[in-house]
């Protein structure tokens, strides 16, 4: 039978990571409220599986939203995040409580849920992926859109409150599998959306959903500033298309936050993707390219590693736009 802190040593050792240390002062509801579901239907009790690795089983194993939270495994890992807590199952480390105060907030509270299930998109972006990946037939693909099916059920018969992330790892708009399950999906007012999209199949899409009032945001990766350097880092999409449908989703009255992830070949797009947020009325949100295994030379891809010929030029840009 799977014990939780068997696993605990094993992880953590495998993972490089440092041994976790109590936070005496610190709470986190995160493991009360929130679920992440990976590719293989595995339910984590945090907006990140990295920074709370252990699963509690698959979304498949529960009838009800309220039975996973609920569950022996779930009462484990809230107990470790109250406070005076363990937090010995958390990567304390990365998900940054430890410059924040995260308290249970008095009432109600929404739950949150990050699907990442289906990492099926249109673009084939280097830094995401080494080649194209795209479901939408075969084995993979019946099994994750068992899963969607079942989750579906689930958030639908869901009597909280709740935000719902789709696309955490691949295009909400693209994904034949988060079509389905977008088209004929029923939300009550307190249901809301949040879609991750590269933003070039909006338009097409999106007036197909029975809930536009429902999206909360659309968080559209653009990874540039200019239509120069976006033909290099998002082939095959197109800067005009993209450009129009952030401008339709505008007049549609949806938020939209522009991501844009910091590296080599973009560094000196920084200053017009900025610019450009601010004629979009977009919210721009800049982070550091991560290692996902698809650059052999990640150093030389990454600007805050001090072997990059960039490096200095990527201090003087930080402390200019105070990143």
């Amino acid at each position: 039978m799977y014990k939780l802190d068997t696993d605990l040593k094993y992880t953590w050792k495998n993972r490089g990571y440092p041994r976790q240390t109590h936070l005496e002062d610190r709470s986190c509801d995160h493991t009360k409220k929130s679920l992440s579901i990976d590719h293989k239907g595995r339910v984590f009790h945090c907006r990140c599986d990295g920074w709370l690795p252990f699963n509690n089983g698959t979304i498949l194993d529960f009838g009800s939203v309220e039975e996973i939270f609920s569950s022996k495994m779930a009462r484990k890992l809230q107990q470790s995040t109250d406070t005076g807590g363990s937090f010995k199952f958390c990567n304390t480390q990365a998900c940054g409580i430890r410059n924040n105060s995260w308290w249970t907030p008095a009432g109600h509270m929404r739950r949150n849920f990050i699907v990442a299930v289906d990492d099926s998109c249109n673009l084939q972006c280097a830094s995401c992926r080494e080649n194209l990946i795209f479901f939408k037939s075969g084995p993979v693909y019946e099994y994750r859109q068992r899963l969607m099916r079942h989750f579906k059920t689930l958030l639908e018969d869901d009597a909280r409150p709740s935000r719902t992330t789709i696309g955490g790892n691949g295009d909400a708009f693209a994904s034949v599998i988060y079509k389905e399950f977008l088209y004929s999906l029923d939300l009550r007012d307190d249901q809301v959306l949040i879609l991750k999209t590269n933003g070039i199949l909006i338009e097409r899409e999106i007036e197909k959903f029975n809930f536009i009032n429902n999206i909360a945001s659309l968080d559209i990766s653009i990874d540039a500033g200019t239509e120069s350097t976006y033909g290099v880092l998002r082939a095959p999409g197109k800067w005009h298309r993209l450009i129009d449908n952030i401008k339709f989703s505008r007049q549609l009255g949806i938020n939209i936050n522009l991501n844009f992830v910091i590296q080599k070949r973009n560094l000196y797009d920084i200053e017009p993707f900025l610019k450009l947020c601010e004629e979009l009325d977009c919210v721009p949100n800049l982070t550091m390219v991560e290692d996902w295994g698809t650059w052999h030379n990640f150093h030389e891809h990454d600007v805050t590693d001090e072997r990059n010929p960039c490096y200095s030029d990527w201090v003087k840009i930080k402390e200019e736009f105070k990143l």
